[in-house]
């Protein structure tokens, strides 16, 4: 799972304000704001969400239109417009996102397994998760 850069919420606005404002495609900074916001939401939401980040969206910009016209990096749903797994795979290719923190975890943790060998086994299945 790909999640949006940040160490806090506040990281994620500070990383959504910094994408926004680079010279990246309207299309780019519209999956940027959907990938922030988590969750299917309004072309409304959308542009409060990036006037927080300080980025206007303008009605020129027709953001349904770009988003309907993303080839299946976004999709309209009941709920609203939401970002979809190619659509965050296409902005961690640009390297606008990172893997998630859980995922890196467990990265972590397959590495010491794997170098440490039986020994760690016994300390992890005694509850040690500690090297």
């Amino acid at each position: 799972m790909l999640q949006f850069l940040e160490n806090s919420n506040h990281g994620r606005e500070v990383d959504l304000k910094t994408w926004l404002h680079r010279d990246v495609t309207r299309l780019d900074k519209l999956l940027l704001i959907l990938a922030a916001i988590g969750a299917p939401c309004s072309i409304a939401q959308l542009r409060v969400k990036a006037l927080t980040a300080g980025l206007k969206v303008k009605d020129s910009w027709n953001p349904s239109t770009l988003l309907s016209r993303s080839k299946g990096l976004a999709i309209l749903t009941p709920q609203g417009w939401e970002i979809t797994k190619s659509g965050l795979t296409q902005l961690a290719a640009k390297e606008m996102l990172s893997p998630n923190p859980a995922s890196l975890c467990i990265a972590t943790d397959l590495r010491k397994e794997r170098v440490c060998g039986t020994f760690c086994r016994h300390y992890y299945a005694s509850g040690f998760a500690e090297i």
